[in-house]
């Protein structure tokens, strides 16, 4: 199985980085890689974060399922090892842990040895394992897939209920992967299957007597469901607090069916299972379908194994020895035909009657299952080859490995062609961006404006990729989104999927408004009626010092030229009116909602950026307020603040980090309770004469998920325990 590494040896040797071919709008550079660099960061400082303060002023960590936080893969790489080393790493051991599990189902459906491993090198090296290295979530999912498969089968095969606990365990271990689409579509294949089996079951046993016909449905249907329920109480660490942000975030209300059925596989792709290349490429900018979702339809598996396949098809039809085969038949039809999404009236049935397939959007990613039930047929039909030529009298030995060379061989030259590489020490040099904020004190947040646009503008220039990659290694530690993480600048907006609703709101609209309608004026307009003084209001309430953008802003009463960099472009200017991150307001202006605070905040409040609205406050004190104190504020890693207040007048104290439930505060040990202030910050009453303020976050859910989490790794224990003790009886 290690054959499935000769495509990724520059990883290996560290020698290359992984790109993507959407690299301007690269799920991996702007939020997975900064995910997990920032995950290692505070594992190495001793310390699991909770909180990530680096993104739209700060966002929940662990409830970010997509970030994988309780993955142990990426605790012991990511504390380890830099963020381009750790991820190599990482790829390495996924499509390794693909491979194996590949192999495995393959052995326990019947193929021999080296079929088993053609089986394994074809689904390790599939089309969507390769293109979804840019989603490490999905990417460890899909490997997890053949596992908890495996697991089923073995259960099925043995019928004395003996695997059940390793199908809860892999269950398990996969939800933490972060990829709950695939985790859900390895669950649709696996309930299949063993309704598969109970229908089989169920023939052979109308004749049973008494309660006979009921012991397989009990065994193996009630085994089934316990596992499904010990897999997910495992995870629960992750899926509760996870599950409780979303009820706060956009998502919360689910997809809808255009949403859901938005990016469906199209049909005409279905060429490239054969020719790869015959509807074009993303690279080269020929792909008919968009730019920007080709990896999503990206199923080859290669000529050699399709071949196969065909073969183990027509052996699982008419063979007795490979009727195991039959159901990844069904599997290979069945999710052909949902990945095409509306094109054909399966989905709209599935969606309808099957529990779940609303969560979700991309039908495309059925390509999974299509790869894996190919993988599995290939395997089975290479047996059925190899078995027919020992039968002839066929030198046996050779044929294996000549398979299992020409599979590896071709998937080794062609997969690379979507898995695209540079070299490794441009990407891990330092930012030049970071450089020139350092050297001007680096205090306060960074935004960068129009980040999409600045990338599409030197892919432009670039004339797509087909240059090089110089102009992007420029860019490389720039804060587009979340990826200002890897060299340590704040950036308070971000390419994550769930912030807080309070958030998406404020920030949201800023970061996408610039590039669908004006694209970031090089002079904000004083006028409350536009959008750039809006902006610029946000700017100054949220502690943002820095702002990129794609043109030079000329505003020299507010913005302060640093650096450039035209050869980007990028240009680098300092806030002068940013407010300090906390501090103690003695004028505020109540409000009663959201609304209200964006009604002051954008209109009157654009002339007093220093008097916060305050929902759920009292009218302030009568006479003359004073200025905004500014406090000192002390971060004790991501979830703890200390606030000196050092004889701040009575006031509120207004924190520029984001408002969340899951937030807790003490004046002077006493609990307080936080109000949103401007919408989405925190704001904390203090008396005269306060002075520490100190602040704990612990997410919605965090302490029900961990005792899930204890109990269901008690009862499996439990479980195996009680399992191996009737095999030693029996």
């Amino acid at each position: 199985m290690l054959l499935a590494w000769i495509p990724l040896w520059p990883l290996l040797t560290q020698r290359k980085v992984v790109l993507q071919h959407d690299l301007f709008l690269s799920d991996l550079l702007h939020s997975h890689l900064p995910y997990r660099a920032f995950l290692g960061r505070e594992l190495a400082s001793g310390r699991f974060p909770l909180w990530m303060p680096d993104v739209y002023s700060g966002v929940p960590f662990l409830a970010q399922i997509e970030a994988a936080p309780l993955w142990i893969p990426s605790w012991v790489l990511h504390g380890l090892f830099s963020p381009h080393v750790a991820f190599n790493l990482s790829v390495a051991l996924t499509v390794l842990l693909a491979g194996i599990g590949a192999w495995l189902l393959c052995r326990e459906l019947g193929a021999l040895p080296a079929a088993a491993v053609v089986g394994g090198i074809a689904f390790a090296l599939c089309g969507f394992n390769v293109c979804h290295i840019k989603h490490p979530n999905l990417h460890a999912a899909a490997a997890m897939a053949p596992w908890v498969l495996w697991a089923v089968e073995r259960a099925l095969a043995r019928a004395d209920g003996r695997a059940w606990p390793w199908v809860g365990a892999l269950i398990g271990v996969q939800l933490l992967a972060g990829g709950p689409q695939v985790a859900y579509f390895t669950l649709l294949a696996a309930s299949g299957r063993v309704a598969w089996r109970l229908i089989a079951a169920g023939r052979g046993a109308v004749q049973a007597r008494g309660l006979a016909i009921l012991r397989i449905p009990m065994l193996e249907g009630g085994g089934f469901v316990l596992a499904i329920v010990i897999g997910f109480a495992l995870a629960a660490a992750a899926l509760l607090p996870a599950w409780e942000h979303t009820a706060l975030s956009p998502r919360a209300s689910g997809m809808s069916w255009e949403d859901a059925t938005r990016y469906p596989y199209p049909p005409a792709d279905l060429m490239t299972f054969v020719l790869p290349r015959v509807r074009g490429s993303v690279w080269n900018v020929t792909y008919p379908g968009g730019e920007t979702f080709q990896w999503e339809n990206y199923g080859f598996v290669g000529l050699s194994t399709l071949l196969l396949a065909v073969m183990g098809a027509v052996a699982a039809i008419r063979g007795h020895a490979q009727r195991r085969g039959r159901y990844w038949l069904v599997v290979l039809v069945a999710a052909g035909l949902l990945m095409l999404g509306p094109a054909t009236p399966l989905y709209r049935l599935a969606w309808l009657g099957v529990p779940g397939m609303d969560l979700f959007r991309f039908p495309s990613r059925f390509v999974v299952l299509v790869d894996l039930a190919l993988a599995v047929l290939a395997s089975l039909g290479c047996s059925a080859l190899l078995a027919r030529l020992e039968s002839v009298g066929t030198a046996a030995r050779v044929v294996p490995l000549v398979l299992v060379g020409l599979v590896t061989v071709e998937l080794s030259i062609q997969q690379p062609t979507q898995l695209p590489m540079d070299d490794a020490a441009p990407w891990r040099a330092a930012s030049p961006v970071a450089a020139a904020i350092a050297a001007d004190g680096g205090s306060g947040r960074t935004f960068h404006l129009d980040d999409y646009q600045v990338w599409d503008e030197v892919c432009r220039r670039n004339l797509g990729f087909r240059a090089g990659f110089e102009p992007f290694q420029r860019l490389a530690g720039v804060p587009l989104a979340s990826s200002g993480v890897l060299m340590g600048l704040r950036s308070p907006g971000g390419y994550v999927a769930m912030p807080h609703v309070r958030v998406a709101r404020f920030w949201t609209p800023f970061q996408h408004y610039f590039l669908d309608v004006i694209h970031q004026p090089p002079q904000w307009n004083a006028d409350a009626r536009t959008p750039g003084a809006h902006f610029q209001g946000a700017l100054d309430r949220s502690a943002v010092r820095y702002v990129l953008t794609g043109e030079p802003i000329v505003d020299a009463a507010r913005y302060q030229a640093l650096a450039a960099f035209p050869d980007i472009p990028l240009y680098l200017q300092v806030n002068v009116a940013a407010l300090p991150r906390a501090y103690v307001a003695t004028r505020w202006v109540p409000v009663e909602d959201t609304a209200g605070a964006a009604r002051w905040m954008f209109r009157d409040g654009l002339a007093f950026p220093g008097v916060p609205a305050i929902e759920g406050a009292a009218e302030p004190p009568e006479g003359d307020p004073e200025e905004p104190v500014a406090v000192q504020l002390v971060e004790r890693g991501t979830d703890r603040l200390e606030i000196e207040l050092a004889g701040a007048p009575s006031g509120w104290l207004v924190i520029a980090d984001s408002w969340d439930p899951g937030w807790r505060a003490t004046v002077d040990g006493e609990p307080s309770p936080i109000l949103p202030a401007n919408g989405f910050q925190r704001a904390i009453r203090v008396p005269a004469g306060a002075r520490r303020v100190e602040l704990r976050y612990r997410p919605p859910g965090l302490f029900g998920g961990l005792a899930l989490t204890a109990t269901a790794a008690i009862a499996l224990t439990g479980w195996f325990a009680l399992v191996r003790r009737r095999r030693q009886v029996a």
